[in-house]
C-alpha cells in the first residue's frame, strides 16, 4: 500500500476512548491503527482523552504510545454512572477549554461516542464515531443505560446534526437496522462508512515452539491432548456455557481423542463475577475439572491461539469478531455461531464452521468433524490464513484516515471506503 495515496493534510485529532487493563477488541483495533498511523501520516497529531473505567487505569495502553501521543487529564467515572447524562455534561463542560484546539474528534466505540457527542456539541468540532459492536444495552454492559438502540442514535444525532460521521466494522443484518436509523436521521447516507477490522498477521506467526511449550507447562496443559480454545471476555453474550456443555457431550459420548478446553479471558468488571461463577460451577458439577482450564487474562494471546487446535466462539451476539481473524491468522479452524459479524466473516465449511446459537450438540458435532477429518481441517486452516491476510493494517489505517480527512473537509465519506 502506498502510504502517499492520501493527500497530506495536517490534522489535530482528539481520540476519545474508555481505557482499562482489560483490553478488548475495540482497543486492540485502536492500538493497531495508531501504531501504523503515527508512522504513515506524520502530519497528523493524535491526542488521547481517556475515560477511565473503575477496573483499571490503562497504564499498559498509555505506556505503549508514551512520547508519541499526548494524554489529556482523564474523565474519571467516580461514583456516578456513565450514562447519567447531566453529570457527564457538567464534567465535560468544565473541561471544555481542553478541546478547542482540535480539528476533529475520533470516538472509538459506543460509550466513547456518547462522550464525543457532548464534546462535539460544546466545541462545534467534527465527530467521527467508530462502532465495533451493536448499539444495544446488552453490548454496552451497563444496567443504567435503558435507551433502545435507535434512541441512542437519534439522541446523539439530534445533538450534533451535520457534524457527525460513522464508521462501522460489521454491516451485519442486525447492525443494518441501526444504520438505517442513522441514515434516516442524518438525511445523508454517505456519512456511514463500512471499514472491516484488520490484524497484524506477522505478529501472530512470530512465535517459536519453546514459547508454546513453556506456556503449556506453566498452566498444566497436556500437549498430547487436542486443545479447544475460547479467547475473549467472560460476559453472558459470549455464550461460553454452551461450549462447556459441548465438552461434556463429547466426554460422555466416549470420544476417542483426549480433549482439553482452555478458556482465556476474564470478566470485564464486578458485574460479571456471577457469570464467571456460573461457568466455574458448571465445570465442577459436570466433573470436567480435568478437561476445562480457566487461564484468566493473557496479555500475549498469540501463544494460546498457536497452542490450540480449534478456536470456538459460541457468541449469542457479535459484531466484527477480531478473535476469528486472529485465529485464522494462526491457521486455526474456527467454529462460530451463525449470527451477526461471525456469519459475515466465516464461509461455512470453507474457512470455518458455523453452528446455531445456544446449541452445544452442534458445537460438539463440529469439533468432532474437524478433528476427525484431517483433509477438511487442512482445507479450512489454509483458507482461513488467506482471508486473514486480506485484512492488512496499512489499508485499514488508510481508510480510517481518509474518513477523518473527508469529515474535516466536510465531504461525504460513506460506503465501503
Amino acid at each position: 500500500m502506498d502510504q502517499h495515496y492520501l493527500p497530506k493534510i495536517k490534522l489535530n485529532v482528539l481520540i476519545v476512548n474508555p481505557i482499562s487493563e482489560n483490553i478488548g477488541g475495540a482497543e486492540q483495533c485502536l492500538n493497531l491503527f495508531l501504531a501504523y498511523a503515527i508512522d504513515m501520516y506524520p502530519e497528523i497529531s493524535f491526542d488521547f482523552f481517556p475515560v477511565k473505567k473503575e477496573n483499571g487505569k490503562g497504564e499498559s495502553f498509555t505506556a505503549k504510545f508514551k512520547g508519541e501521543i499526548k494524554f489529556l487529564p482523564p474523565l474519571e467515572k467516580g461514583s456516578f454512572s456513565y450514562f447519567k447524562v447531566p453529570w457527564y455534561f457538567i464534567l465535560l463542560f468544565n473541561k471544555r477549554g481542553l478541546f478547542h484546539n482540535y480539528d476533529i474528534i475520533y470516538a472509538n466505540g459506543q460509550m466513547a461516542g456518547l462522550i464525543g457527542f457532548f464534546i462535539s456539541k460544546l466545541t462545534g468540532k467534527k465527530l467521527v464515531i467508530h462502532l465495533h459492536q451493536l448499539l444495544e444495552p446488552e453490548a454496552l454492559h451497563d444496567k443504567a443505560f435503558n435507551f433502545q438502540p435507535e434512541s441512542l442514535t437519534l439522541f446523539g444525532v439530534n445533538l450534533t446534526k451535520k457534524i457527525v460521521n460513522f464508521i462501522i466494522s460489521s454491516p451485519n443484518s442486525i447492525a443494518i437496522s441501526i444504520l438505517n436509523h442513522i441514515k434516516k436521521s442524518l438525511k445523508c447516507p454517505e456519512k456511514v462508512n463500512v471499514i472491516y477490522n484488520a490484524i497484524d498477521v506477522a505478529k501472530f506467526n512470530s512465535i517459536d515452539q519453546d514459547e508454546i511449550d513453556n506456556f503449556a507447562k506453566t498452566f498444566g496443559i497436556n500437549r498430547a491432548n487436542k486443545i479447544v480454545a475460547f479467547i475473549g471476555n467472560l460476559v453472558p453474550l459470549k455464550g461460553v456455557e454452551y461450549l462447556i456443555e459441548a465438552m461434556e457431550i463429547l466426554k460422555d459420548s466416549g470420544y476417542q481423542e483426549k480433549l482439553s478446553l482452555i478458556i482465556v479471558g476474564d470478566v470485564l468488571d464486578e458485574r460479571f463475577y456471577s457469570y464467571k461463577y456460573q461457568l466455574t460451577s458448571m465445570v465442577k458439577e459436570r466433573n470436567l475439572e480435568n478437561e476445562v482450564k480457566f487461564l484468566g487474562r493473557i496479555n500475549d494471546v498469540k501463544i494460546p491461539f498457536n497452542l490450540s487446535d480449534i478456536v470456538v466462539l459460541p457468541s449469542l451476539k457479535e459484531g466484527f469478531a477480531i478473535t476469528i481473524i486472529e485465529a485464522m491468522a494462526c491457521g486455526k479452524p474456527v467454529i462460530g455461531t451463525n449470527l451477526g459479524g461471525i456469519a459475515e466473516i466465516i464461509q461455512d465449511r470453507v474457512d470455518g464452521i458455523l453452528v446455531p446459537p445456544r446449541n452445544p450438540n452442534a458445537i460438539a458435532d463440529a469439533i468432532n468433524l474437524l478433528l476427525g477429518d484431517s483433509q477438511l481441517y487442512k482445507f479450512i486452516s489454509e483458507n482461513g490464513r488467506k482471508k486473514a491476510k486480506q485484512l492488512d493494517p496499512e489499508t485499514y489505517t488508510m481508510k480510517i484516515v481518509e474518513v477523518l480527512q473527508n469529515s474535516y473537509k466536510n465531504e461525504a465519506t460513506g460506503g465501503n471506503v
